[in-house]
């Protein structure tokens, strides 16, 4: 029974937005990504963490799964700048990096040239925070949170219908309409603060795959077969051949190279759980890869948007602070909180091109609760007057007893 796996393999995968007010594609000048020895580093250790939390829910999630570790990573930097010390610290610590400094710079320099990497592919990333009316964020956390992560930021009632279709319109809006739910529910009345994080990604194959070649085939599933539609290439492509023949990997690039796919097929007696919590994916992702002629043979397909709750994935993976309320510095207010993580990933792949996109929400759970509105219905008898504001010069006044 053959079962697939895909990973993506950029450097850092990190993504920012490059797109034209009118909605067409902005001519892109090719910058080259120049990392810093500190930034370079805490790339390699984001991409650790990446694995790692591909891994963890790969393990307890037995369906279907895709993630963004990316997203997890940018949402959480931005919550860290918020804490303090000693949460900030579990963090960096969880993603691998050696400082929320290293971990902000890379940020920001993902931000400002990835998007020029390569003019043929079209990525994004953007930032956005939504807190409480009554509340004032403090100077330190709002300069990080425009400058370092270029961050959206808006005054809100949280928990109201209303604020809830504003971060789905914000999210549908930055995904170009991959995501179009993203918050199913309101936001509860003990919500304060809420992050998001979103991506996107409109890949192009550098080689393609013919329409016209595409067939009807039989997917051999862990739980059942189905047929399916089944995009078919013979060429030349990077392959990496396991030498205990436990799996095969085959490397497709997008667009003019920068950016590329890994796809591992392990081999037909392989169990694929057994295979995620052992394989060296590492290893894998920076093996030597061999051009070779291939027929190959890949499903098109998309996954659908779905809600993944990741706190406690993430816990698991070192920010034990999730379990418990902690100090926060997100306010000029003193404020107590708690924090629910989720993140909703999309991707679809055909002859052309794949397109992908992600969000990652952190809710600030404070133990006040947020303004309530309160209800006035005027329907019985009231008055009202109307005055001038400055002299106090009453217009009209009025009493109503029928209507």
């Amino acid at each position: 029974m053959k079962k697939l796996l895909i990973i993506f393999s950029t450097l850092a995968a990190l993504i920012a937005i490059s797109a034209c007010s009118n909605g067409e594609p902005a001519e892109i000048v090719p910058q080259k990504l120049e990392l810093t020895i500190t930034e370079s580093r805490a790339a390699q250790d984001v991409n650790g963490f990446g694995i790692e939390f591909f891994r963890e829910i790969s393990l307890v999630k037995p369906t279907n799964v895709l993630v963004s570790p990316l997203s997890a990573a940018a949402a959480t930097s931005m919550l860290a700048n918020g804490l303090d010390d000693g949460c900030a610290a579990q963090i960096t610590g969880t993603l691998g990096c050696e400082s929320l400094d290293a971990l902000n710079s890379l940020n920001s320099k993902m931000l400002k040239v990835l998007p020029y990497v390569d003019p043929a592919v079209t990525i994004g990333l953007a930032n956005g925070a939504w807190y409480q009316k009554g509340y004032t964020l403090r100077p330190e956390f709002q300069n990080t949170l425009t400058d370092t992560y270029a961050t959206d930021i808006f005054a809100a009632n949280i928990p109201t219908e209303e604020t809830r279709t504003d971060i789905n319109r914000w999210v549908n809006a930055k995904t170009k309409g991959l995501i179009t739910n993203f918050l199913e529910q309101k936001l509860d009345v003990f919500n304060n603060l809420f992050l998001v994080n979103a991506l996107y990604l409109s890949a192009p194959w550098s080689k393609p795959f013919k329409e016209s070649n595409t067939t009807t085939e039989v997917f051999h599933g862990l739980y059942h077969e189905s047929k399916v539609e089944m995009m078919h290439r013979e060429g030349d492509d990077l392959i990496y051949i396991d030498e205990f023949e436990k799996f095969s990997a085959v490397r497709r690039s997008f667009g003019n190279g920068k950016f590329h796919i890994t796809m591992i097929l392990p081999a037909e007696d392989v169990d694929i759980k057994s295979f995620i919590k052992d394989c060296d994916f590492t290893s894998v992702l920076s093996g030597k890869y061999s051009e070779a002629l291939l027929n190959l043979s890949f499903p098109k397909f998309k996954i659908e948007p779905e809600e993944m709750k990741i706190t406690e994935v993430l816990q698991s993976l070192g920010m034990e602070f999730l379990a418990d309320p902690v100090d926060t510095r997100f306010f000029t207010e003193a404020a107590t909180a708690t924090f629910n993580i989720m993140q909703k990933a999309t991707i679809e792949f055909s002859e052309k091109e794949v397109k992908a996109a992600a969000a990652t929400g952190v809710a600030m759970q404070g133990a006040n609760r947020a303004p309530i509105p309160i209800t006035v219905t005027f329907d019985r008898p009231f008055v009202f007057f109307i005055n001038e504001a400055t002299s106090g010069t009453c217009l009209f006044a009025g009493k109503v007893v029928d209507l």
